[in-house]
């Protein structure tokens, strides 16, 4: 059997890693496979060689950056790599569990039962809840038994394996013949009057016993001096405390212990098995206590024999600690716990959530017409499914869904369910259907499949009403400067709108005020599904558009691979009312990306773009940078995010060590060529990322760095200073598709093009047909592309008329009219009585 124990981190030194090694040594005796994961090397590396396999899956810089996300990542590819165990103990620390069920629940093939093994109560470690995840529990004593029953499921196993404290058989400590003598260990402290109660107790028999007390501490003066007071010193021998006292001692009757000590427990059973009785300040069992001394000194007090207190603590040898461990590990059961579902969200890992989504959106949207094509069913449907409920379907229809949205997964990821609207439509029948469905669904092996879909109730359009009486709030919300809807519509309010509404343009952030705001707005206007709030709670009758923050090029929402929110996105759409599109190419791009109701789609054009088609701003530049536009020759250089400043989020790993992420670059030649072709270039980076990078690059003379800062600061935006650029320097920013409207050259710069291919993707079909632009990875390239464009402009002007009339259905300065005039109209028909 390949038994693997698994840690977030040991450090080498303690108790628990000794029993580890004990542990492993003795199991790999009795032929099972033993191996040790955790996530960096120990602080002390000598234990690496006591064990038989160790492995390391942390992929950070150290344990500090580790979180439970990265933890589960980590664990994940290193059972990719070295395979499954038969089992696995997770020991410690409670969130082990979880790490260690999610990382199994991602693998193909059987899966593992998983055990949890304290060593301490739950409480000491924090997340609790996480052992729900384990099959079973090991515990040590009773104690633990009972705090593991606080947070495990009623039906869950529980092994009473004991407590691994003694390893090997220790020698009989042997017990004086001339008088009793006694002794202590610990640290010398002074509490609780522990060492006033016993020397007053030794004071009275001092005749007939000896006394020694091994340790060190702050207080151990003022404790000789208080045997001193007390009358007692002369039977008292002091020791220093070491590492094996138990070697300072050739005989002793009893151990004097300290029950405030946390080792107090463990220094009872390895006296016990040294054959030396354990005596208690107040009463504990079967055990004489500390009134019980004086007896004992008489001989009045029978005391167990030395093989009676080697007897008592039989369950505490390692060997027969690992006897109980290797019969609970060993142990089948056909019981089955009842699926209970996990209601905490920190305990919903993204990935299986994203899995389960991917099988429930592939799977429901397929269409298979005829017997032969059932084989393609295995990939997403039971077989118990696909034999007692699958359908052929014979005409022409296709499946779409929308807002799928994980309702529960069970602890040990076996079943989840999933809700969804799925729309059907029948193309030579000009119909559709729009049905309310729940999923079923069991991980078989490692993958997730659909074993039930329930058609519940279809679909009904939310009739609404806004309130006819007293002014209405309208509240728009700009996430940045830089190209912001909602901005270009608080530019070009029609009075009809000022006559109905208070309108407000806000800046997101996380202020009560902001919150209130949002949740109060008869009429929310937003840009990037940017809502924290469930409307249905707040404000079931408010009006949301989203008018969306660009074109995509990039994979976004359930298209992209490396999204940690999939599992969200249901909740924020389906609270928006309409979304705003460019076109109908656009509106399919959103379908695919997040899953949307056709229905709530509505063809507008992009409100900014009218900024970008009005005339530009000189003003700015001039007062920002001493530009004059009329004077030079204008680039933007507006690349795209790789990493995000509040989040983990790396799309790409890419060096900005020079502004284009190019490899030997030399800035001088550039700054050179720029001067002599009179150019001046703008950088400006994309919001996610500027605060990563504000203070990256060294501004030149005709390299100039703009902020969202500064825009706000000029109450403006960076689409009206666009069409002042005589060219545009991108990689994979939408920004781009607006600037086609220019009909200016634009160049593309995909230096880490396969890794960010790799790592997000694309939601378009090939990045070459949708890029009407030289491709540069080079410097050579990048002012070989310059210098071509500014002696032809005309470069590439039919691919970028080929890509800017499938992207802009509207191609004037009206966006925002529209937009308005659709709010209006809305608005109209919610203000009729329902």
């Amino acid at each position: 059997m390949i038994i693997d124990f698994a840690f977030i981190y040991a450090d080498g030194n303690g108790h628990l890693e000794q029993i580890i090694t004990k542990t492993a040594s003795l199991l790999t005796k009795r032929g099972h496979h033993v191996r040790v994961f955790q996530s960096y090397r120990p602080e002390d590396t000598q234990w690496e060689s006591t064990l038989p396999e160790i492995h390391y899956y942390g992929e950070k810089s150290g344990l500090e950056y580790e979180n439970p996300d990265s933890l589960i990542e980590g664990y994940t590819n290193s059972l990719r790599h070295h395979g499954k165990p038969d089992v696995i103990v997770a020991v410690r620390a409670p969130l082990m569990n979880y790490v260690c069920r999610t990382a199994v629940a991602q693998l193909y093939g059987p899966l593992p039962r998983i055990y949890s093994w304290l060593q301490g109560a739950p409480e000491e470690y924090g997340y609790e809840e996480a052992l729900k995840f384990s099959d079973r529990h090991l515990v040590m004593n009773e104690q633990l038994e009972e705090a593991v029953q606080r947070y495990s499921f009623q039906d869950q196993w529980l092994h009473l394996i004991g407590e691994p404290i003694i390893q090997g058989k220790p020698a009989v400590i042997p017990r004086p013949e001339d008088k009793v003598h006694f002794f202590f260990v610990g640290e010398l402290i002074l509490f609780d009057n522990y060492f006033e109660q016993v020397f007053t107790t030794f004071r009275s028999i001092q005749d007939n016993v000896g006394l020694t007390i091994i340790g060190d501490g702050p207080d151990k003066a003022a404790i000789q001096q208080l045997a001193q007071q007390i009358g007692v010193e002369e039977i008292i021998v002091w020791k220093d405390s070491a590492a094996d006292f138990w070697s300072l001692l050739e005989s002793a009757t009893a151990l004097i212990l300290n029950g405030s000590y946390p080792e107090s427990n463990q220094m009872k059973i390895e006296a016990l098995a040294r054959g030396v009785v354990p005596i208690n300040l107040g009463s504990h069992g079967s055990m004489p206590t500390l009134e019980d001394v004086p007896a004992i000194a008489e001989g009045k007090y029978e005391l167990p024999t030395p093989e009676a207190c080697q007897a008592m603590v039989q369950p505490y040898y390692i060997e027969s600690v690992i006897d109980q461990l290797e019969t609970a590990l060993k142990e089948e059961s056909s019981a089955e716990i009842p699926m209970q579902a996990i209601h905490d969200p920190q305990y919903l890992y993204y990935k299986v959530l994203n899995d389960i989504l991917a099988c429930a959106i592939e799977g429901t949207e397929l269409v298979v017409q005829s017997e032969e094509e059932v084989d393609y069913l295995a990939s997403f449907f039971t077989q118990r499914y696909i034999s007692e409920e699958f359908k052929p379907v014979d005409a022409d229809v296709t499946r779409q869904v929308a807002y799928p949205k994980v309702e529960s997964v069970d602890y040990h990821y076996k079943r989840a369910s999933v809700r969804l609207l799925l729309i059907q439509m029948w193309k030579e029948q000009n119909r559709s259907e729009k049905i309310y469905c729940r999923l079923e669904l069991i991980n078989k092996a490692g993958t997730w499949k659909i074993d039930q879909l329930h058609r519940e109730a279809p679909f009904r359009t939310e009739e609404q009403s806004v309130s006819t009486t007293g002014r209405k709030k309208l509240v728009m919300v700009a996430r940045n400067s830089s190209g912001s809807n909602t901005y270009a519509l608080a530019k070009h309010i029609p009075e009809s709108i000022h006559d109905t509404f208070d309108v407000e343009l806000l800046q997101q952030q996380e202020t009560q005020e902001f919150q209130e705001k949002v949740k109060a707005a008869e009429v929310l206007v937003i840009t990037e599904a940017n809502i924290k709030h469930n409307k249905k709670l707040y404000n079931p009758n408010q009006l949301i558009i989203d008018t969306w923050h660009g074109f995509p090029l990039k994979a976004m929402g359930f298209q992209d691979k490396n999204e940690q929110s999939k599992h969200v996105l249901a909740d924020r759409w389906g609270s928006i009312n309409y979304v705003c599109s460019y076109s109908e190419f656009f509106s399919n791009l959103m379908i695919r990306c997040f899953k949307l109701n056709p229905e709530h789609i509505q063809l507008t054009g992009a409100p900014r773009n009218d900024l970008m088609l009005q005339r530009p701003d000189m003003h700015f530049l001039r007062e920002e940078f001493d530009i004059d536009p009329s004077e030079s020759r204008m680039i933007f250089f507006m690349p795209t995010y790789r990493q995000v400043a509040h989040n983990d989020r790396a799309d790409t790993n890419l060096n900005r060590d020079n502004l284009f992420g190019m490899e030997s670059f030399d800035n001088d030649q550039f700054y050179d060529f720029l001067e002599r072709e009179n150019l001046e270039l703008i950088v400006k980076l994309h919001p996610a990322e500027e605060k990563l990078f504000l203070n990256h690059f060294e501004m030149q003379t005709r390299v100039h760095l703009l902020t969202d800062e500064m825009l706000t600061r000029y109450g403006m935006d960076l689409y009206e200073i666009m069409p002042l650029a005589d060219m545009l320097i991108t990689d994979y920013s939408s920004i781009y598709f607006d600037y086609l409207l220019l009909d200016k050259p634009i160049i593309f710069s995909p230096v880490d093009l396969q890794s960010y291919q790799q790592n997000r993707g694309f939601i378009l079909d090939s990045y070459t047909n949708w890029t009407p632009g030289p491709k540069v990875t080079t410097q050579e390239a990048l002012q070989d592309a310059l210098s071509t464009f500014l002696e032809n402009p005309s470069w590439y002007s039919a691919e970028r008329k080929q890509i800017r009339d499938q992207v802009h259905h509207y191609q004037d300065s009206k966006s925002s009219e529209r937009v308005w005039q659709f709010i209006q109209e809305k608005i109209s028909s919610y203000t009729q009585p329902v």
